[in-house]
Order: C-alpha cells, then sequence, then structure tokens
C-alpha cells in the first residue's frame, strides 16, 4: 500500500515542477511536447560542440586577430543563462591576410556586455580552416580599451560604485 502512495507522491511532484517549467502535465501534452524538447536538445548540444571547438581555437589552435564590430544582436539562445551574440565585424588577421568581414555566434557573459556595440574591438582567434568561425579570448579582449560611451561591468577596473556600498 505504500509504495502505490510512494508513487502517487512522486507523480504529483512531478506534475507540480512540469507546471512551474510552463509545462505540459498530461500524457498527451507530454507526447505533444517531445519534437519542441528534441530541437532544444539539439540547440544545446551543438552550442556545447562550439564552446569545445572555441576553447582550443583560444587555447593554440587558432590565429590571433583583431574583430571591429559593425553590427551585434542577441539570438536568443542560452548556455548557462549567458545569451548567445550575432557579431557582424571586420577581421584583421596577424599572418597578414586581407581583412574580410565576419558573422559568427558567441555566447557572452553579462559582466561582458558592455563590449558588444558597433565599434567595440574583439580578440579572436581564428578557426584556420574556416575563417569565418572564430572565439574571443577574453583576456586579451579585456585588456582593449572599452569602446566609447560603454559603462565597465560592476567589479571591472573604472566601474563605477554605488554611493554606501562597501568596497569588497
Amino acid at each position: 500500500m505504500g509504495m502505490f502512495k510512494d508513487w502517487k507522491r512522486m507523480n504529483d511532484a512531478n506534475n507540480q515542477y512540469l507546471a512551474s517549467q510552463g509545462k505540459r502535465t498530461g500524457y498527451f501534452g507530454q507526447l505533444a511536447d517531445i519534437p519542441r524538447n528534441m530541437n532544444e536538445a539539439a540547440n544545446n548540444t551543438e552550442i556545447g560542440l562550439k564552446m569545445v571547438r572555441h576553447s582550443q581555437l583560444v587555447n593554440g589552435a587558432g590565429i590571433p586577430a583583431l574583430v571591429t564590430i559593425e553590427g551585434v544582436w542577441e539570438v536568443g539562445n542560452y548556455a548557462n543563462m549567458s545569451p548567445v551574440f550575432r557579431i557582424q565585424g571586420r577581421v584583421e588577421r596577424e599572418d597578414g591576410v586581407e581583412p574580410y568581414g565576419a558573422v559568427f555566434d558567441e555566447v557572452v557573459a553579462d559582466m561582458s556586455r558592455g563590449r558588444m556595440q558597433p565599434g567595440a574591438q574583439l580578440a579572436v582567434a581564428v578557426d584556420p580552416q574556416n575563417p569565418t568561425d572564430m572565439a574571443i579570448n577574453w583576456i586579451k579582449t579585456g585588456q582593449l580599451p572599452m569602446p566609447e560611451g560603454a559603462t565597465p561591468p560592476p567589479g571591472s577596473p573604472g566601474a563605477r560604485q554605488e554611493p554606501g556600498a562597501s568596497p569588497s
């Protein structure tokens, strides 16, 4: 008798969790949601694989370059609660290749949003086999000057401290 009560409690807890996430709780509703859930999982897998490749590029496999942002917008996907930005810019590689335009996607942490504006420069590592695939080198980008009019994120050098707040 206790097993059925436990099953009901678990089922009720699952339904409450699904409802809190805005998902359907009924059997047929969950079946109808399978294609959307699979698409979401595929998007997350693709972003994860791209992040691994970008890590390899930044850690020596890529060609160093500077990108001057010409346009930037959020694409609506998120990775670890950080938005994915689509960046359109002018690429100037250190290996002497003629400057060219490129569009690429990058996961951008909240503290780096201030750099995502036209005219800003980003240090990147370009994939040698695919010159339009690149990854932002956030350490080198942090050493570049902030774009004019940008507000540094809290805690960074030059950030304004709120009145009455104690330094950390």
